[in-house]
């Protein structure tokens, strides 16, 4: 008998699949699933902002919206002289994107967002920069084209 009495009481769940919310409406005497925003999600049930965990129905509006901003480290060329300028070292940098998205979370009863950095390189220097930071170095002679 418990086992028919808790197919008929089951709680409500929540889960992120794509980016989107999708609820399951509990059944019988089970719980509504919640949802608890976190910093850098913006959350709208029904067209109000919601602050603090908040229960949830398949008849709701929610809006979810991402507003942490795009990170963008620059590019950049690291020069290294070394033995009396004998020897030259240099490190690219690429520049990276950090951008974020709902991370996807299997159905929960109290769901809590989670918000998914992802990181992009993106090679914007070319051999010539590279020759060119070296000859600001004081690297005019001796460059391996090969290695640059």
């Amino acid at each position: 008998m418990p086992d028919r009495l808790n197919e008929l009481n089951q709680n409500g769940t929540a889960a992120i699949k794509g980016g989107r919310l999708i609820v399951e409406n509990p059944i019988g005497n089970g719980l509504r699933a919640t949802v608890t925003p976190v910093k850098g999600i913006s959350c709208k049930l029904n067209g109000q902002i919601m602050e603090h965990s908040f229960p949830v129905s398949a008849e709701d509006v929610v809006e979810l919206s991402v507003v942490e901003k795009e990170h963008v480290v620059k590019e950049k060329i690291e020069v290294k002289v070394k033995n009396n300028g004998l020897i030259a070292e240099a490190a690219v940098f690429p520049r990276l994107i950090t951008s974020y998205c709902l991370a996807d979370q299997p159905p929960q009863n109290n769901l809590t967002l989670v918000l998914k950095a992802v990181e992009q390189k993106e090679n914007v220097i070319d051999v010539n920069a590279v020759e060119e930071a070296l000859q600001k170095a004081g690297v005019c002679y001796g460059i391996d084209s090969q290695a640059v």
